[in-house]
């Protein structure tokens, strides 16, 4: 799993079907963002984001997968877009000259770890912009 990863900005996992500890997340120098579907994961340690400061977040319960794959793509857009840092641009008073919507995702590669019911939907969209996707 390491290999597929080490070059990751943000990581999306299942529930706890990917252990991610301590020495795994030392690992990725690189990474800025990881989220999982649910509400608990049993398998990561969480205390070695918070310490590095590296944001997580999870999915509610629910009875919908697509809420799920939605807000990964939400998250996927929003990060690759730098999309709080345009806000915080437009806030102070920037403007068209100083924002910039690249780099383009068509092109690039999107690792999916697992092809059910909310994986496939994600590569799907992936697909669909035009990106490499890995699974």
């Amino acid at each position: 799993m390491y290999e597929a990863i080490k070059d990751a900005d943000a990581i999306a996992i299942v529930r706890d079907r990917a252990p991610f500890n301590e020495a795994m997340i030392a690992r990725l120098p690189k990474l800025k963002f990881l989220t999982f579907t649910g509400e608990c994961n049993g398998t990561l340690e969480a205390s070695a984001l918070v310490a590095r400061n590296i944001p997580m977040a999870c999915t509610p319960g629910g009875s919908s997968k697509e809420t799920t794959a939605e807000l990964t793509w939400t998250l996927i857009l929003g990060a690759s877009k730098r999309l709080v840092e345009q806000n915080k641009l437009i806030a102070s008073g920037g403007w068209r000259d100083q924002l910039s919507v690249l780099p383009m995702l068509s092109g690039e590669r999107l690792g999916v770890m697992g092809l059910g019911s909310i994986g496939s939907r994600v590569a799907k969209v992936g697909a669909a912009l035009g990106m490499e996707v890995v699974t």
